[in-house]
C-alpha cells in the first residue's frame, strides 16, 4: 500500500514538473490532484487547462483564458448583463480587477474526472473600489 501511495506521489511531482516547466507560463501548482483509477495520462491535458485558467485569475492575462477555455465555452452561472462565453469570463476579471487589482488566485484543490476539472480555489486581495451593480437581487429566506 505504501508502494503505491510512493509512487503516486513520485508521479504527481512529475506531473508538476511536466505542466509547469515552461519559460513562457507561470502556472499555479494544484495544493492537491485528486484523479479517477488510471487516468494520469488522460487527464494531463485537463490539468494544463485548469492550471492556465487559475493563472489567468491570478494575473488577469486574457493569454490564459483563451488557452484554457473552448470557443464554444458556456458560462452556467452567468449573471444577467455579462456578456456568454470567453468575452463574458474577460469582462468579468477587468470588472474584478477594477475593485481588487493585486488579486491572487491559488488552487487548493483539483479533482478530475475524464475529461472534466473541479477546482476549488482561494483568492486573496485588497479590495480598493467598488463592484458594479448587477441586476440580481439577493434575498433571504
Amino acid at each position: 500500500m505504501q508502494a503505491k501511495r510512493f509512487v503516486r506521489s513520485l508521479f504527481l511531482i512529475a506531473v508538476f514538473a511536466a505542466t509547469g516547466s515552461s519559460a513562457e507560463e507561470s502556472l499555479p501548482p494544484p495544493r492537491s490532484i485528486i484523479l479517477s483509477a488510471r487516468q494520469e495520462q488522460a487527464a494531463q491535458p485537463v490539468i494544463l487547462a485548469a492550471r492556465r485558467y487559475a493563472a489567468f485569475w491570478n494575473t488577469g492575462e486574457e493569454r490564459y483564458a483563451e488557452a484554457a477555455l473552448a470557443q464554444n465555452f458556456v458560462d452556467r452561472t452567468l449573471p444577467p448583463g455579462r456578456s456568454p462565453g470567453v468575452k463574458g469570463v474577460l469582462e468579468a476579471s477587468k470588472n474584478f480587477r477594477a475593485a481588487i487589482p493585486d488579486l491572487k488566485a491559488k488552487i487548493e484543490e483539483l479533482l478530475v474526472v475524464h475529461d472534466r476539472a473541479v477546482v476549488r480555489y482561494s483568492f486573496t486581495g485588497h479590495f480598493t473600489g467598488s463592484f458594479k451593480r448587477s441586476e440580481r437581487r439577493w434575498s433571504r429566506g
